[in-house]
């Protein structure tokens, strides 16, 4: 691939352990394509990549791969579909806090990922966050967000933790005070000694 160019958002998801041969990233993956019309690269954070990309493919959601590393597959898109799919690879783990660890990772993990772009933002959902319409306003108001030079974005909840930030979309911008942030929050939320459940949500 040549020179990365200037500056686009990047959908970026963390799928391992058992989530790799689940179709619930299928449906994410095509709730972001088909009905959010999101024709960019998106990115999937995996420790079975070889699982991964077999539900995606049985799904009809991968064309050929066109690269290959110690790091990352990149895919390009199946048949009625525009976009590469970029899947990272990462250690093996069913440590569930070195899971969550990759949402504060994200950076490190998009500097292996073989980006034809610089990425201006990375756009965080968790699995199971469904797009339901269209992205075009949501990412006109991202590219308003990259210009004020904020470190993180998110939604405060409206369902059970009302007002309360939901971390299960977060806008992660460029920046030597987002690593801090991103250090820092990774520490509090995942260190080793903090335990976590299978089914642990919030975080």
């Amino acid at each position: 691939m040549g020179a990365p160019t200037e500056g686009k958002p990047v959908f970026y998801c963390i799928i391992m352990g058992k989530l790799a041969y689940r179709h619930q990233v299928s449906l994410w993956l095509s709730s972001v394509r088909k009905l959010g019309g999101w024709k960019d690269e998106a990115v999937i954070v995996t420790d079975k990549p070889t699982c991964l990309s077999k539900t995606l493919d049985e799904a009809k959601l991968l064309g050929e791969k066109l690269s290959s590393s110690e790091n990352v597959d990149v895919y390009g898109p199946a048949a009625g579909y525009t976009g590469n799919i970029h899947i990272v690879k990462r250690p093996t783990t069913k440590n569930i806090n070195k899971m969550k660890l990759e949402k504060a990772r994200a950076w490190v993990n998009l500097k292996v990922a073989a980006l034809p772009h610089n990425p201006s933002s990375i756009i965080y959902t968790d699995e199971d966050v469904i797009v339901a319409k269209d992205l075009k306003e949501f990412m006109g108001l991202v590219r308003e967000l990259e210009k004020a030079k904020h470190t993180l974005a998110l939604f405060r909840d409206t369902g059970a933790s009302a007002g309360e930030l939901h971390t299960g979309v977060v806008i992660i911008f460029p920046g030597v005070h987002t690593e801090d942030c991103l250090q820092a929050w990774g520490k509090a939320h995942w260190s080793p000694n903090r335990q976590f459940s299978a089914g642990a949500e919030g975080d």
